[in-house]
């Protein structure tokens, strides 16, 4: 009986500890100004507004936009709209759609997990708000 009471203790600290934490703050990142940095390939900067993300890149000077999907509050999916400037004619493909799910957030920064169907990557990175 005693282990019954332990092992039912146990999962409500367990559940409880859940129900506490605490869930990212997608919302405040939904619109402006970002960077991700990156030592070995440079910044890209990044512009999202409603339906629209401008991204570009340091290294390459690959500038492209974006559309913007929300399909809840803290995942979206971008599909390229046009590809602005790409001085190193990079093969880009154009019905490329990556989904981007956010993982955890601070005040200024947010964890992102990039994905894309059809291109064999995952990618975790930090973004950080810029405004």
């Amino acid at each position: 009986m005693q282990i019954m009471k332990t092992t039912v203790a146990c999962l409500f600290i367990l559940f409880g500890f859940n129900a506490w934490a605490q869930k990212p703050n997608c919302q405040k990142f939904r619109d402006g100004h970002f960077v991700l940095e990156d030592q070995a390939n440079g910044n890209t900067y990044i512009t999202r507004k409603g339906k629209s993300q401008i991204e570009l890149q340091d290294y390459t000077k690959l500038k492209m936009e974006f559309t913007v999907k929300w399909i809840d509050d803290c995942t979206y999916s971008l599909k390229v709209k046009k590809i602005i400037e790409n001085p190193r004619n990079l093969k880009i493909p154009m019905d490329l759609v990556v989904l981007v799910k956010i993982l955890e957030t601070t005040e200024k920064t947010y964890i992102q997990q990039s994905s894309s169907k059809g291109i064999d990557f995952k990618m975790t990175t930090e973004i950080r708000s810029l405004d």
